[in-house]
């Protein structure tokens, strides 16, 4: 095997590496975002239904949290082909998940159990998972963020 067929393997093994991790990123934003969508939406959904909407407190914040699982599907449906505004928007998402499992976990503990602080961990690992492959893992012919 001659060097350059040497390097032509291990580069494409390289990209072939960051493209797998951009998909597996993609396919973890697109189930927390439309499972999350999903949840929030019924959980508005009950808001409504019982009335509690008068007060505006819950429904605000269900709404922004719907708002911003909309915004993780659409997210992860634009990383299977990574452009660099995708890179971005996935970069703040992530951001905002850790600020706001961090803030959850040091306000609520294990308050409303060990499903809850498993739900926080897990958002945790997909915002430092996100963050990994945003900066470290570009795929080639991509602008720096």
């Amino acid at each position: 095997m001659s060097y350059g067929l040497f390097w032509v393997a291990v580069l494409g093994a390289t990209f072939h590496f960051r493209m797998v991790n951009y998909r597996i990123l993609a396919f973890a934003w697109l189930v927390f975002g439309f499972g999350g969508s999903l949840l929030t939406g019924l959980e508005c959904w009950r808001l409504f239904r019982e009335g509690d909407a008068v007060s505006g407190g819950p429904v605000l914040s269900t709404l922004i949290g719907l708002a911003f699982c909309a915004l993780s599907a659409a997210t992860g449906f634009r990383l299977l082909q990574p452009k660099r505004w995708s890179r971005i928007v996935t970069a703040v998402l992530a951001s905002l998940l850790i600020f706001y499992c961090l803030t959850f976990l040091a306000m609520v503990g294990l308050r409303f159990g060990l499903l809850a602080l498993f739900a926080s961990l897990v958002g945790l690992i997909l915002g430092f998972y996100s963050l990994v492959v945003i900066w470290v893992l570009k795929p080639r012919g991509t602008q720096p963020l």
